[in-house]
């Protein structure tokens, strides 16, 4: 053979091996390949290799310093130690943290300097880490317009505040400690270590659960859980509890005497009884006294439990015995105050991993009823009781007459309407000009108008509180209050102990604070005209007139620190968009100087002239109220207010009850909103024209159709609808339904959303009088009624009157022009909000002083939420409101969101069925085929002998036409036009 063969076969046998190789390895290779190329491939291959390998290593690697590094801060964190962690190492640690009894973990988020942004204590579950991610927050917190910006670099905080030594605000919710082993503890919600987790049974308050334990009867147990909106009992609540249900409670604390010994000293509640309730109490739990199957012996020695899988022996002569005759056995207490006092060796402190999930504010879902649920004491009757009428109350405190030893309403003070102008530097806003105006009232009565003032520079705030009197009260309106008070109070010198800052969602309703010896009551004109302060001179033309009201053209985006108080070059305003109006407005008012404007001249123009504005509008709507309905702006904080203040005082509610605790947790579960929702909750793309069909006033609508308020209590049914029930509220279970809708009737809740839906048969809701009779009609629904209440007292029909009066009227003057339609609308708008409102369970408090702010959080830290730090000496506290009863006539909001759906359901069931067809609904109203509306309106006449299409109440009109649009994309609840 040839050396050239030779060559060839060994070349061939070198291909082969690396070609197998790589195909081995999967690699994109084939034997016609040159084996240069097959072998470059194998080698990228293998540096690839290499360098994931490589990097596995370095993840690992990182992995593990992770880990070790989590580990040391959790070592750190269980012992009590303050410590500084990245907020992504704290959500890996925070299942392991452990939630001991005496004390609690703040958690402080930090910005880049180590300042803290905002602190939260972390409370069991009532603060999820998803709900620390805040990109904004309430509008006077922060000088910044992003508030907080949390990101996973973001470093945290965590610091231990032991609990204040016999707090009264102290929340007894669950036992913080898992047990050695199982000592069938259960019905003290006392429970072992478990690889399963904790029991359904944890997740019921302790009080709760203890008070069931202890015999007390299911109806008063979900009675007292109506009062109880918060997950845990204080000492304050469970006095009210005992005396208001008659209960006699006897509670026996685990308590050290000064010398370390077990102190037991019995506390009663309530009134004497035969039938004494007998609670036990460790820190932050209580539960029922019972006997229990357990020794001493056993308590001491949980791995001979886990061994004999009993707890009924003890030791005897060196011998186990289980001769029950001869054994003690120990009650409740005493074998949870034992465990408790050797917590160290026979328990394992509870991690937030195992704290359960309680049942916190759940007091609106009733279960079930009966007959006790509507005793006497659950209504209020709120009516003109003794001819009682409503015209709010003085914003500021009353003072004593010391001649009278009564306290008085303040009749000398100030108004005050102000603005203020900012400007942005280093992110913040930072205001640099302040305008106001100053009403004098002397005994109530208004005695001199002063000229609207300003002062401009970066001390404007300071200098206008300075202004203010000394020993003065005054009430401050601006349109932005909630802005416009982040730079007054820094400035302030305290807040009122009270709750000082009121508020409706996110905005500012009032505040209350103090500067120097000096009263501030400061109000949000916009919680009364929901309007942009340019809009108010069109809609109040009258108190507008004389006033300077060309169209605002102001540069907020070259104004800056280095500038505000300078002569501009006009050249600077090139690229503005509104330079040639601003320049004309400039000259009008002498700020023009050749080739300069005098921006600073400018500005405190404009400043004024939304003071005047305000005050001029603001009081042209206070005096229409005054003349019309006898009410005064002043006295109150919101529209919502005035409305049912007025409806209160014409006599809406004469006859009516509201009503607290199961009765009204049953009521609330009526209230859900109206249907928003594409046709079948699909996407859509349709290429012809819609209209919006909108219902006129659907609310103010929907109570003019009603026969009137009802009138009288609740009483209870079981079964059937009484027949002389005048409307009801049922829970019933449906059975089939005969029609399926492209808008159903009704909603069930669905992974936290509301979804509308045909699929209803086998579920059980609470229903409104209406809504049964409209799923009957309109869909074929047949339902078994199981329980409810009904009235059977008549109906208070003012209301309708009333309703009707308002909006002909409002009719008339939007004809003549005149702004009292305005008030007329606002009102009208604001009558039903009300009478469905919440309850208040958290409330906002300032806190001025550094010192001041450490006690209160310290004092307070069962109640506190979060904690935001304005300044060095100014902080912002969220915190739990104790709140023990909550009234509500939420029964006649039911009514009028029964009548206005009712309304809905006429018309879009009615075009369903003529196939006209809606693509679209938003509450009140539908997006329609546009060429459907006419034929829609004639069956409406066929059908209810009513005309459709109008401008008064229970009619409906085109809001807008979509005019040339090509096609309407929807999705969900999305409409996108095109």
């Amino acid at each position: 053979m040839s050396s050239k063969t030779n060559n060839a076969i060994k070349a061939n046998k070198a291909k082969s091996v690396i070609y197998q190789q790589a195909k081995s390895l999967g690699l994109p290779v084939w034997w016609q390949m040159h084996a240069s190329r097959i072998q470059d491939i194998l080698n990228n291959h293998q540096r690839q290799v290499a360098a994931q390998t490589k990097i596995a290593s370095m993840f690992k690697s990182s992995k593990a310093k992770s880990q070790l590094n989590d580990l040391k801060a959790l070592k750190r964190i269980n012992k009590f130690q303050t410590t500084t962690i990245l907020l992504d190492s704290f959500k890996r640690i925070r299942p392991n943290i452990v939630a001991p009894e005496d004390k609690n973990v703040l958690v402080h988020f930090l910005d880049e300097d180590g300042s803290t942004l905002r602190t939260y204590h972390l409370n069991s579950h009532q603060v999820s880490i998803d709900e620390l991610y805040i990109s904004q927050e309430n509008e006077y917190t922060s000088g910044a317009d992003v508030d907080l910006n949390i990101l996973p670099t973001t470093m945290v905080r965590l610091e231990w505040i032991d609990d204040p030594k016999q707090s009264r605000s102290a929340r007894k919710n669950f036992f913080r400690y898992l047990t050695k082993a199982d000592y069938i503890l259960d019905q003290f919600q006392v429970y072992p270590e478990s690889p399963n987790g904790l029991p359904k049974s944890s997740e019921i308050p302790c009080f709760l659960y203890a008070l069931e334990q202890a015999g007390v009867s299911k109806t008063t147990v979900n009675k007292i859980k109506q009062i109880m909106f918060h997950s845990g009992i204080m000492t304050n609540l469970l006095k009210k509890v005992a005396e208001k249900f008659k209960l006699r409670i006897d509670v026996k604390p685990y308590k050290l005497n000064k010398s370390g010994a077990k102190s037991y000293n019995t506390n009663s509640y309530g009134p004497h009884s035969k039938d004494v309730i007998h609670l036990g109490l460790t820190p932050k739990h209580i539960f029922a006294i019972k006997p229990t199957r357990i020794t001493t012996f056993a308590l001491n020695h949980p791995d001979l439990v886990k061994r004999e899988g009993s707890t009924e022996f003890a030791l005897r002569n060196g011998l186990i015995t289980y001769n029950s005759t001869r054994l003690k056995f120990l009650d409740s207490f005493e074998v949870i105050s034992h465990l408790y006092h050797n917590r160290d060796k026979l328990l394992i402190p509870i991690t937030q991993s195992n704290v359960p999930r309680l049942l916190n504010n759940e007091y609106q879902k009733v279960d079930s009823l009966s007959e006790e649920d509507f005793s006497h004491d659950s209504f209020k009757e709120i009516g003109r009781v003794d001819d009682k009428m409503r015209f709010g109350q003085s914003p500021f405190d009353k003072i004593l007459n010391k001649r009278t030893k009564e306290h008085e309403e303040i009749a000398d003070y100030n108004v005050i309407y102000f603005d203020i102008k900012t400007l942005v530097e280093d992110g913040e806003h930072v205001a640099y000009c302040i305008s106001f105006k100053m009403l004098e009232y002397r005994s109530k009565e208004l005695i001199s108008t002063g000229s609207t003032q300003h002062f401009y520079g970066f001390d404007c705030a300071q200098r206008f509180l300075e202004a203010i009197s000394e020993n003065s009260h005054n009430l401050l309106w601006a349109h932005t209050a909630g802005f416009d008070l982040r730079f007054l109070m820094k400035h302030v010198s305290s807040f009122s102990q009270k709750s000082n800052i009121i508020e409706c969602g996110t905005r500012l309703k009032q505040a209350h604070c103090f500067y120097k010896s000096s009263e501030l009551v400061i109000k949000c004109t916009m919680s009364f005209i929901n309007s942009k302060l340019a809009n108010l001179p069109k809609m109040f033309k009258d108190a507008s007139k004389g006033l300077s009201l060309e169209k605002e053209s102001f540069p907020h985006d070259l104004i800056n620190a280095s500038n505000f108080k300078s002569m501009w070059k006009l050249s600077y305003l090139d690229g503005f968009e509104d330079k040639d109006a601003m320049i004309a407005n400039a000259t009008k008012i002498g700020a023009v100087i050749e080739d300069q404007i005098d921006i600073q001249k400018y500005a405190i123009h404009y400043c004024n002239r939304d003071v005047d504005v305000l005050h001029h509008c603001f009081e042209a709507f206070r005096s229409m109220f005054i003349d019309r309905f006898n009410i005064d702006v002043y006295r109150f904080m919101s529209m919502p207010s005035i409305a049912y203040a007025i409806q209160h005082n014409q006599g809406c509610f004469d006859g009516c009850f509201e009503q607290n605790g199961v009765a009204l947790g049953f009521i609330r579960q009526v209230i859900v909103g109206g249907r928003v929702m594409t046709r079948d909750n699909e996407k859509h793309h349709v290429k012809h024209q819609l209209s919006d069909f909108d219902a006129v006033s659907l609310y103010q609508s929907g109570q003019s159709i009603l026969p009137g308020y009802v009138q009288g209590k609740a009483k209870f049914f079981k079964n059937y609808i009484p027949e002389e029930a005048d409307y009801y509220i049922a829970r019933v279970r449906f059975d089939s339904i005969g029609k399926r809708r492209h808008f159903p009737l009704l909603s069930i809740q669905q992974d936290g959303s509301r979804n509308f839906t045909n699929d209803i048969v086998g579920q059980t809701m609470v229903l409104g009088k209406q809504a049964p009779e409209d799923i009957a009609e309109f869909q074929g629904v047949q339902y078994t009624v199981i329980e409810g209440c009904y009235w059977s007292d008549g109906f208070n029909s003012k209301i309708v009157d009333t309703v009707k009066e308002l909006f002909d009227e409002r009719l008339k003057l939007k004809k003549q022009g005149n702004p009292l339609q305005e008030g007329i609308k606002l009102l009208l708008n604001s009558a039903y909000g009300k009478l469905i409102q919440k309850p208040i369970v958290k409330e906002k408090l300032l806190v001025k002083g550094s010192d001041k702010i450490a006690e209160h959080t310290r004092k307070q830290i069962h109640k506190l939420i979060s904690l935001t730090p304005i300044t060095d000496d100014l902080a912002l506290f969220e915190e739990h409101k104790y709140l023990y009863e909550h009234y509500s006539p939420a029964h006649l909001g039911v009514q009028i969101l029964d009548a206005s759906k009712h309304i809905m359901n006429e018309v879009m069931c009615l075009a369903e069925d003529i196939d006209a067809h809606i693509w679209y609904q938003d509450t009140d109203s539908m997006h329609i085929d546009r060429d459907a509306i006419s034929r829609l309106a004639e069956a409406f006449r066929a059908k209810y002998g009513r005309e459709l299409i109008g401008n008064q109440m229970g009619q409906f009109h085109t809001d807008f036409d979509l005019n040339g649009i090509c096609f309407v994309l929807s999705f969900e609840s999305v409409v996108v036009a095109f």
